[in-house]
């Protein structure tokens, strides 16, 4: 009997053992193979709704800039007192003749145009610096000076620049010629259109050219991450396809596009309308962003969708009323 007991005893001990041995060796390396694929596929999916959420944050901020820029650039033109014609940016005609107008950007810096295009050109009034104000009051303000007007004309350009030494493929620069800088010096190079009325033929009178020096300065960028051409083209055709209404003028034109490094390329440029004594001008202006360069959107591909705003200048300078 005791034999009998002991032996059933020590069969209940080993079930015992074997009962709480614990999973094989096997089981483990299954159970560890799953779990990790399911962790890499729960990974992955994080890490793509991650880049997807900075991609288009990275759009988004891109757009936002090129709509803040158009506003800006709005605000001014609606102040503009002469807006030049596309071919008055760079010449037109001789000396005298009823047709000349000079070309600004060639009285301008000539750093102006290194690595960028003109696009859009204009005069507008700007307050006298505080400085000025505060000579005027004191009653030694510079020769010449207009101190019952407090203001004088400024010749603002925005330009398309090819994005060297930035994050984005292009910039649009701003580059602006005031009579006076802040600390009320006047600016080398320039000479006041609104004497005369010669906004048209600007610096030249007839055939005299009224700049005494050359205009100094260089352009600011007001915003990054332009469209460089990447993925802009396909929609952003050449003036020969008429990117413009019926009687608007593109500019740059197709010309002076070939003489930059920017040459086909329209993620900015501006349909000008034509000059007439008896309306203002009005201006349509075409802006495409990329994102390319942003973190999270490190692609060519990031081309945005282009933005317009449409113009109408208040000036009413060489305007005639109708009867």
């Amino acid at each position: 009997m005791v034999t009998f007991f002991s032996h059933l005893f020590r069969r209940y001990a080993r079930r015992s053992q074997q009962a709480s041995a614990g999973f094989t060796m096997m089981e483990v390396l299954i159970a560890a193979a799953l779990a990790g694929m399911i962790i890499s596929g729960l990974l992955y999916l994080v890490l793509e709704l991650m880049g997807t959420n900075q991609r288009e944050a990275a759009r988004d901020e891109t757009q936002q800039d090129m709509q803040n820029a158009l506003d800006y650039i709005s605000t001014e033109l609606r102040e503009a007192v002469y807006v030049y014609e596309p071919v008055c940016i760079t010449g037109r005609g001789a000396p005298g003749t009823d047709d000349f107008c000079p070309g600004i950007v060639n009285h301008l810096p000539a750093n102006l145009t290194q690595n960028s295009v003109p696009v859009v050109a204009f005069w507008k009034q700007d307050r006298f610096p505080d400085a000025i104000l505060q000579a005027c009051a004191n009653g030694n303000a510079p020769e010449d000076t207009n101190c019952i007007n407090g203001h004088s004309y400024s010749l603002v350009v925005y330009l398309l620049s090819d994005g060297a030494g930035w994050d984005g493929q292009a910039q649009l620069t701003r580059y602006s010629l005031t009579e006076f800088t802040q600390g009320g010096a006047r600016r080398p190079g320039y000479a006041n259109p609104g004497a005369q009325q010669n906004f048209r033929t600007w610096p030249f009178l007839g055939d005299e050219n009224l700049q005494v020096g050359n205009a100094d300065g260089r352009p600011d960028v007001l915003v990054d991450f332009v469209d460089g051409g990447e993925g802009a083209n396909a929609q952003f055709v050449s003036a020969d396809q008429s990117v413009c209404p019926t009687g608007f003028n593109v500019s740059p034109s197709d010309q002076l596009l070939g003489t930059t490094s920017l040459d086909g390329v329209r993620s900015f440029y501006a349909c000008v309308g034509p000059s007439a004594t008896n309306r203002n001008t009005e201006v349509i202006l075409r802006l495409r962003g990329n994102a390319d360069g942003r973190s999270g959107a490190q692609n060519e591909d990031s081309f945005m969708t282009a933005l317009e705003t449409r113009v109408l200048s208040r000036g009413v300078i060489g305007k005639t009323p109708i009867d």
